[in-house]
């Protein structure tokens, strides 16, 4: 495979990542923003006659077009497989497993850059609009204060330092709350998938547990059949001690550990031996896992198809 042809899959598959359709155009891409959906849909990808992928970006205010070009990932797309090469030769042995990581990395991280540039493009070009109008006031007010000057008149030089600040400070602001709000969209992906998978499981850990207390003969076989190979040996062995009540307390940690939840900070001991011990703990208390279970179905309501 040529490195042409490895930048074509790799920026189809970062569409595809973005939710789209089989004409390259993003739609309905949820982005989770304090309950509120972000949609994008004025981002479509075609090649060149020689083969080189490139975006096209097409902004609007209302209905009016703004904003009307394209853009070569190439050179980015290049970057990122280099460093995600970098990195997964620090992390892993396998080569099939490096190869993995590598291109998995570089389509997230292609994806994110066609997100963030739509975003970015779209707040430069409106605080560039603002910058130029306070320019024209700056420009206006020199004028005016140099024709009352060549008339004798005692003129104060006005300060438009304070407001450019002002307006390159909510230009950074408005770039951290983007990046901040990426990473909880990322977050709560995982919680949305948390509450796709947790009804599924919850009812696996009650038929194990039937099964269980009925003397079932290799009932542990049975617990890690089919879609549930993935039952936890540590949250089975619990199972002995554990009442019919609280068997939710097993299924929402299972359900967790298959959607990736994971605590990385100030996290116990006990979790910690765990995960050495090759077990995927989440380290999240039982009651912020249902927190977490209640914000996924909510998102899902949100996101569903009015």
């Amino acid at each position: 495979m040529t490195e042409n042809d490895l930048i074509n899959q790799i920026v189809e598959a970062a569409f595809n990542h973005l939710n789209l359709r089989e004409s390259g155009a993003i739609s309905n891409y949820a982005f989770y923003e304090k309950n509120v959906l972000h949609i994008v849909n004025d981002i479509t990808k075609d090649y060149t006659p020689e083969g080189t992928p490139f975006v096209r970006f097409r902004l609007k205010s209302s209905d009016t077009l703004m904003f009307d070009s394209v853009y070569f990932p190439a050179s980015a797309v290049a970057k990122f497989f280099t460093q995600a090469r970098l990195k997964a030769d620090g992390i892993f042995e396998d080569e099939d497993l490096r190869r993995w990581f590598t291109v998995q990395q570089t389509i997230l991280m292609t994806a994110v850059l066609l997100f963030a540039l739509y975003h970015k493009l779209k707040l430069s070009l409106e605080i560039t609009a603002t910058e130029v109008l306070s320019n024209f006031e700056e420009n206006v007010q020199k004028g005016q204060d140099a024709i009352e000057s060549e008339k004798g008149r005692k003129t104060k030089k006005t300060s438009f330092k304070d407001k450019r600040d002002e307006l390159f400070e909510n230009y950074k602001n408005q770039v951290s709350e983007f990046w901040r709000t990426l990473e909880e969209a990322t977050e709560m992906q995982k919680k949305v998938e948390l509450a796709e998978v947790y009804p599924s499981i919850s009812k696996h850990w009650k038929a194990i547990n039937t099964l269980l207390q009925k003397d079932f003969p290799n009932w542990r076989d049975y617990a890690k059949t089919g879609e549930f190979a993935d039952t936890p040996d540590d949250l089975l062995e619990k199972l002995w001690d554990t009442e019919k009540e609280k068997l939710s307390v097993l299924a929402i940690e299972h359900a967790a550990r298959r959607v990736g939840l994971i605590k990385p900070y100030g996290v116990e001991e006990s979790v910690l031996e765990a995960r050495k011990r090759g077990f995927k703990a989440t380290g999240y208390s039982t009651r912020r896992l249902f927190s977490f279970l209640e914000e996924g179905e909510r998102q899902r309501k949100l996101s569903a198809p009015k």
